[in-house]
């Protein structure tokens, strides 16, 4: 019985100090600090901002050229399918004017030149 006391009341005030010596110890402060982020500075209002405006700018810049692309690309896409759609119609034009039937097998027979 006295033992087990005593090594009760050890791990009661070993485990708190021992905890106590390791977190206070500065590199593991700054490690959790920044690893958690639990401090966060605001940014020096005394820096040069010119260097945040022109990332801000480059950053605009980009996105107008991304959207600009997305745009002609969409043309693109849209030119497609107009051709598309009028050869099929045309395919269809074929077909009724040569009285045959539109049946899927010969427009798949003609798709695939089959």
């Amino acid at each position: 019985g006295l033992l087990l006391e005593a090594f009760k009341f050890s791990m009661y005030v070993l485990i708190p100090v021992g905890v106590s010596i390791y977190w206070n110890d500065p590199k593991v402060q700054k490690r959790n600090a920044y690893y958690y982020q639990f401090i966060k500075a605001p940014p020096n209002p005394n820096t040069n901002l010119k260097d945040d405006i022109q990332q801000l700018l480059d950053k605009q810049e980009k996105e107008a050229t991304q959207r600009q692309m997305y745009a002609e690309q969409l043309k693109e896409l849209e030119k497609s399918a107009q051709r598309s759609k009028r050869n099929f119609e045309k395919m269809q034009e074929q077909d009724a004017s040569n009285n045959t039937s539109t049946s899927t097998t010969t427009f798949l027979g003609r798709l695939f030149g089959k």
